[in-house]
């Protein structure tokens, strides 16, 4: 009557022993999970610079077109005669021009 229970006991023990080893193996970090980790972080890594580049190519361009409206606008002026330099409004902005 004993030995039956006492058999069960030490099997069942050998199981808990068995799987804990079990677990603990798995939980452990191996070469091929570093390895994947590893690739992983290098490809998110790389995702967000080509973010990053697309972000930055797209904010180049729209300043681009904003420039090229503004010189397409263009200001008026006008170069002087006299001194040769170019002035907004009526009349020349150098002061040791003669037309000021």
């Amino acid at each position: 009557i004993w030995i039956v229970p006492y058999q069960m006991m030490t099997s069942i023990k050998l199981k808990k022993k068995l799987a804990l080893k079990n677990s603990d193996y798995k939980m452990m970090l191996s070469v091929g999970k570093i390895f994947w980790l590893i690739i992983i972080l290098i490809s998110v890594w790389y995702l967000f610079k080509i973010i990053e580049k697309r972000k930055l190519n797209t904010n180049k361009n729209s300043k681009k077109e904003d420039n090229d409206n503004i010189n397409k606008k263009g200001i008026e002026a006008f170069k002087c005669d006299v001194c040769g330099l170019w002035s907004t409004g009526k009349k020349c902005n150098n002061k040791e021009c003669a037309n000021s």
